[in-house]
């Protein structure tokens, strides 16, 4: 989500929150009922606040966080083999140092320098593309040789974190959407509550399910 819609999104869920709270709820009379949808509503607010934040920042903290991961991989290669992971390669020697995604993946997953929703998304876009990446290898190197692109493992790892962006991007907005029917759900409910008190509704629901049982004479 573009940092427009998810401003207007966020503004919203704040604008109905305390539109809610000011012209209804306030204006009730005092009553267990009446605390409990302020507090659903204050809660609710808040809570949907902080996860579009969170989702909001998944695509840079993924990018930050495959960045490290890389970094490290190619330390740990550079370690065993010095300069490795920036000497140009042929078509053989890169398939051979990608093709176990597993263990990339593996490696990634159980970095702790992520909150775990950030892993789970910014992994799987990774490990996803690095995919696509070795099923059109041929490809994807002479595109990188016609640029003028050395092929070392380096830069393939950087474009494939680079190419999996718009992957990270595409599953951070999915859950900000799912977030924002999941908060108009919510708004939905409070709405429903606030009536069904008001009409009397969950009163007479109470009465007649409560009322005793005569018998005719």
């Amino acid at each position: 989500m573009n940092t427009f819609l998810f401003v207007l999104c966020f503004v919203i869920v704040n604008c109905c929150g305390a539109g809610f709270i000011y012209y209804k709820v306030w204006r009730m009379p005092r009553s267990g009922h009446r605390t409990m949808l302020m507090a659903l509503a204050l809660l609710g607010t808040l809570v949907f606040d902080v996860l579009f934040v969170l989702a909001h920042q998944i695509p840079r903290h993924a990018d930050t966080f495959l960045a490290a991961g890389i970094r490290q991989i190619e330390t740990n290669i550079n370690t065993s083999r010095p300069g490795y992971a920036n000497e140009e390669l042929d078509t053989a020697q890169i398939r051979s140092m990608l093709s176990d995604t597993r263990q990339v993946e593996s490696f990634l997953r159980t970095n702790d320098e992520a909150r775990l929703v950030v892993r789970l998304i910014g992994v799987k876009a990774y490990i996803g593309y690095l995919g696509a990446f070795l099923s059109a290898l041929d490809t994807n190197l002479s595109e990188m040789q016609a640029e003028g692109t050395p092929v070392t493992l380096h830069n393939v790892m950087a474009r494939v974190r680079e190419k999996s962006r718009a992957t990270t991007q595409k599953a951070a907005f999915a859950l900000e959407i799912l977030l924002l029917v999941a908060a108009l759900a919510m708004a939905g409910f409070l709405l429903f509550s606030y009536y069904a008190h008001k009409r009397g509704w969950t009163a007479e629901a109470s009465v007649t399910l409560g009322e005793p049982l005569t018998s005719n004479p």
